[in-house]
């Protein structure tokens, strides 16, 4: 029996994840009968014929509903002995070519029944396994309303162009909390956070927000430096911006991080001014230097697979010191969109609105002597706008950014490692889209879901390490996860509305939206753990944040968060466990649901047994089907297998 408040031995679980090879697959097969259970048309009877005379999706085996009204009943008996001793080829239960009493004891295994259960559903080219593991890759995580969905419109191609045609949903407008308090002071990062929260968990264009949280750890500002802790509205719009762009282009995407007012602040462009000589004042070259090495280009140049180039066996650098000089001194001249300069991150203090405008240009602080950049030359006198338009220009059509780019949205969406056919297969479609358009990111991220590798690997290092903020928003959605206004009496009176109030989330989970610890994002893509993944050459990012006492704190969290629909007593989160409770009448369906839900149908037989000797050792002690319920969901969301998106 599970006790809340003694988590199970977490150790165990990362020995588990480090001591095995990196994430291994061995597909389910419930019944034996050499058929997966993705595509077994009876996932429960053994039928390697897979009959299914009324191509319904479901195996003769395990389908007596006979009038197809989804129970087997009396009524479907009565449909039996009218075909008894015939050659009825839909009461033939074990496709003999004849209706016997050998069927007739199939019948009575299964009345009372529905059909199935079947891995592949009717009408559709998809199983929901298949539509469970997309949808892991896309959204924030599967619901079983949305596999269904997915399943019913039969291909992904249809799902993909649905979430295409969605209007955005943006953060900024969602916050509910005031500007300033009673007091007069700022209310800090409580509105955003909820709204954020409360987007991931709820909003219909998931694909979108899923991009833009990949962006979020590529392109990265945080509120956790100063100034920026209090902009709630600049950290906001920023995140809007990556929403917006998500299905654009990757050339406004650049420009409008270049002039967001959060970056400006955050890496020290805003109010970068020219060099001047007199008083040793040098262009500041923070930005100049991150844009380059990790928002666009990297430090090496790479060939289209995402492997190094490399001269006399050494990499070939993409730039050096002198192109940050000028790059620096390129972007020099941008602050508020105020009526006068300054580089003060305070000094929109008498101007709210300009916190969600981008900057603009002051051609007095502007550099306009000739410069050089990656071998191109920019003439003196150049405009502010004209010096910027022509760098961004530059660097989007550099060609390291089409696979760099390209491959670390792979392995935040789908795989730590792709192979380099695969990053380079989607590297060709950022460069040119099939119609002439380089950076169209819409066709890059439906490249990305849409590949071979994507959707059939079965690689056994392919997947990724679930990030812990992304374990939380999958168990808030597959389970309806509701908020409310606050418990805690010391809340602030400002967010005395229904939320998650979910505020600082890095305490438990390593992670909050756009709260990382530097511009090095929670973890580097280049990340590898000592043991079998670094000795295979292989990465896995998100370890980094995944050390014994993390995950301890994860567990403990998740744990106490799914028993107690809640946090601390001042983050609730009612599950709604509903139609799991009620199935728990049927164990091995409930069994089924879950594991379709939380691992895609790539649950072992090892840990289904688990969970059912749980379910029978501990069910007359504890009397509470709504508990046990719980507990699975704690026993599989703890897990090595849940650990592993595959």
């Amino acid at each position: 029996m599970i006790n809340k408040s003694s988590p199970k031995p977490v150790t165990f679980f990362l020995l588990l994840i480090l001591g095995f090879p990196f994430f291994t697959y061995a597909a389910t097969d419930t019944d034996a009968d050499g058929i997966p259970d993705t595509r077994d048309n009876c996932i429960d009877i053994a039928n390697s014929n897979q009959y299914d005379s009324n191509n319904d999706g479901f195996g003769n085996a395990c389908d007596a509903d006979l009038d197809n009204n989804g129970l087997v009943s009396f009524a479907d008996l009565n449909l039996f002995k009218s075909a008894f001793n015939t050659n009825n080829p839909d009461a033939d239960f074990d496709g003999n070519g004849s209706v016997s009493f050998a069927d007739l004891n199939i019948f009575k295994q299964l009345f009372n029944k529905p059909p199935g259960p079947a891995g592949s559903s009717p009408g559709s080219n998809l199983s929901r396994a298949d539509a469970s593991r997309f949808l892991a890759q896309s959204t924030y995580g599967p619901t079983y309303s949305d596999i269904l969905h997915l399943v019913e419109l039969g291909n992904y191609e249809d799902w993909l162009d649905e979430q295409f045609e969605l209007s955005p949903t943006y953060h900024r407008p969602r916050i509910k909390t005031p500007v300033y308090d009673s007091r007069g002071e700022l209310t800090g990062q409580y509105g955003r956070l909820d709204a954020w929260w409360d987007i991931a968990v709820s909003s219909k264009d998931q694909l979108r927000q899923r991009v833009a949280f990949a962006l979020s750890e590529i392109m990265v500002i945080s509120d956790f430096s100063d100034p920026l802790e209090t902009h709630r509205d600049t950290v906001a719009e920023y995140y809007d911006i990556l929403v917006k762009n998500s299905f654009g282009n990757f050339r406004d995407l650049l420009e409008d991080i270049t002039l967001s007012p959060a970056m400006g602040v955050y890496l020290s462009m805003l109010g970068n001014d020219k060099p001047d000589p007199s008083t040793n004042r040098r262009a500041d070259e923070n930005y100049a230097r991150e844009l380059l090495q990790l928002f666009s280009i990297g430090l090496v140049e790479l060939n289209l697979d995402g492997s190094t180039k490399k001269s006399r066996n050494k990499p070939i650098p993409t730039y050096n010191q002198t192109d940050i000089e000028n790059l620096a001194r390129i972007f020099t001249g941008w602050s508020w969109n105020l009526d006068y300069y300054t580089g003060g991150a305070w000094a929109w203090w008498d101007n709210h609105q300009v916190l969600i405008q981008p900057m603009v240009a002051f051609s007095e602080h502007h550099d306009f002597n000739e410069k050089t950049f990656l071998g191109n030359s920019f003439p003196a006198d150049q405009s502010t706008r004209q010096d910027l338009d022509q760098a961004l220009d530059i660097i989007f059509n550099h060609p390291n950014v089409g696979p760099f780019i390209s491959k670390q949205l792979i392995m935040r969406l789908v795989t730590s490692n792709p192979s380099s056919a695969y990053v380079k297969r989607v590297a060709k479609i950022f460069n040119n889209d099939g119609q002439g358009t380089r950076g169209n990111m819409k066709a890059v991220v439906k490249a990305i879901l849409m590949d071979q590798e994507a959707r059939t690997s079965s690689s056994n290092h392919f997947g990724k390490l679930r990030e812990p903020l992304l374990r939380l928003t999958h168990i808030w959605r597959a389970f309806k996860a509701k908020g409310s206004k606050p418990i805690a009496p010391w809340m602030p009176s400002f967010v005395n509305y229904v939320a998650f109030h979910y505020y600082w989330p890095e305490s438990e989970f390593s992670q909050a939206p756009l709260r990382s610890p530097s511009v090095f994002n929670f973890f580097r893509p280049d990340f590898s753990p000592a043991g079998k993944i670094k000795k295979a050459n292989l990465v896995a990012p998100e370890f980094q944040i995944s050390s014994e006492s993390r995950i301890q704190k994860l567990y403990s969290a998740l744990i106490t968060l799914i028993f107690d629909d809640g946090f601390h007593e001042y983050v609730p989160a009612k599950l709604n466990l509903t139609t799991e409770t009620n199935l728990m009448k049927k164990p091995g369906e409930l069994i089924n649901r879950l594991d379709l839900i939380l691992t895609s149908g790539n649950m072992s037989d090892g840990m289904r047994n688990i969970l059912l000797n749980y379910i029978n050792t501990n069910r007359s002690e504890i009397n509470d089907d709504k508990r046990l319920v719980r507990d699975l969901i704690i026993l599989i969301t703890t897990s090595a297998e849940y650990a592993i998106q595959r």
